[in-house]
């Protein structure tokens, strides 16, 4: 088990080419609610904001179970054609707040080419001029 800079433990994981990092505190808590019957969008988005965290990366298909927090903005997705690894062949990159939807859309483009020929991105907000 790996820490954060401020101490709260965490696991850092290496799948493939991703670095993958979950504060295992958050985790356990919405895991929590879930269990409980709790969860909400505003108890999630709380709490994402309470961490100052400005984007959440998550497979679209939650959202079918669980609603997205109102403040949140989707900014782009990828899908994995040859997905072997992860839940679900597509991720979304939700800005947790509308003022950041444009810098992470901007960031998503700016990393494609970086991104295998076998993942499809798109981006959700159009470019500022």
């Amino acid at each position: 088990m790996e820490q954060t800079s401020d101490g709260r433990p965490c696991r850092i994981q290496y799948r493939g080419q991703v670095w993958q990092v979950c504060v295992v505190e958050e985790w356990l808590e919405t895991g929590r609610w879930w269990q409980e019957g709790s969860w909400s969008p505003e108890k999630v988005n709380h709490l994402a904001a309470e961490q100052g965290a400005a984007l959440a990366v998550l497979y679209p298909q939650w959202f079918d179970l669980y609603p997205k927090p109102a403040e949140w903005v989707e900014a782009g997705r990828w899908q994995i054609a040859d997905n072997i690894v992860c839940t679900s062949d597509t991720v979304g990159f939700y800005a947790l707040n509308a003022e950041r939807a444009d810098e992470i859309a901007q960031n998503l483009r700016a990393f494609s080419p970086e991104l295998p020929p076998t993942v499809e991105w798109q981006v959700s907000v159009p470019p500022t001029p």
